[in-house]
């Protein structure tokens, strides 16, 4: 499977597509973490070879905001803690793509890279 979708969307110039990660409860705010997400986007951009800008990224440390902000049409993707998933998915329509966890933490710690139904078909489209 392929990026497809955000291929398509990139194409037809339908303006950036946006990553989007949520973490209610971890430290840091929205504000503080523009920075780096600035810098995932472009790091993400250069090494699959868009154009620079094409995705935008944001983190959210409270769920309210995120979830708003995931209600938008150009999010593509998002990293999400599992509690919010299990609580979201459906409402969302999210398909977990890939988990994560932090080398040495426990379960608590896992995440999940998800996308909209239709965005990805299976975790090869990640390549």
């Amino acid at each position: 499977m392929t990026l497809a979708p955000i291929l398509a969307a990139l194409a037809l110039g339908a303006g950036p597509v946006a990553f989007v990660a949520i973490a209610p409860g971890y430290p840091g705010t929205t504000a503080e973490a523009q920075a780096s997400m600035d810098a995932f986007a472009a790091a993400l951009c250069a090494q699959a070879g868009w154009p620079a800008g094409s995705v935008v990224a944001a983190y959210y440390e409270k769920d309210g905001p995120g979830l708003e902000r995931l209600k938008e049409a150009d999010v593509a993707l998002a990293m999400v803690a599992l509690p919010l998933f299990l609580q979201q998915a459906d409402a969302f329509k999210l398909q977990a793509r890939l988990v994560a966890a932090q080398k040495g933490a426990g379960p608590t710690e896992v995440w999940a890279l998800v996308a909209r139904k239709g965005r990805l078909g299976s975790p090869a489209a990640l390549a």
